[in-house]
């Protein structure tokens, strides 16, 4: 919980002050209906094991829903990826009928919207295109940290 707060209240701040671009993104609501879902993976020092966890939030901003898990020892892909399942399975779980998923890690959104994804030689990636084919509808945003 203490993480979720953390990566709600501050490291949004944190980010964009470290984020240098002539078009800064910032943190927007989404369009109403919709529920967006932040994840994130973290490297625990010297150890490699790698927490991952992310943030519900409805489209006025309020929280509904944080998770975190920490998985093993894994490489930052897979870290990403391990929070996209974990989110993508809870958004289910719940009802979420729309969701808007916004993910720092570009390598991680390439893999799952890849045209080949059910071919992929990584299960993390074919378990997360089974779960973005059920009937919901789902958008992806690369956010810059």
């Amino acid at each position: 919980m203490l993480w979720a707060r953390y990566y709600s209240e501050c490291a949004p701040v944190a980010a964009l002050a470290q984020h240098v671009s002539p078009n800064p993104l910032n943190w927007q609501r989404p369009s109403p209906g919709w529920v967006r879902l932040s994840t994130d993976g973290v490297a625990l020092p010297n150890t490699g094991i790698r927490p991952v966890g992310g943030i519900f939030r409805a489209d006025d901003g309020s929280w509904i829903l944080v998770f975190n898990k920490t998985i093993g020892k894994l490489c930052p892909l897979q870290a990403e990826l391990w929070g996209l399942l974990l989110g993508l399975q809870l958004a289910w779980e719940n009802g979420f009928e729309r969701l808007l998923i916004q993910p720092d890690n570009m390598e991680a959104i390439k893999r799952v919207s890849a045209t080949k994804v059910t071919s992929d030689s990584c299960s993390l990636v074919r378990s997360i295109a089974a779960l973005r084919c059920q009937g919901w509808a789902i958008k992806t945003q690369w956010i810059p940290r």
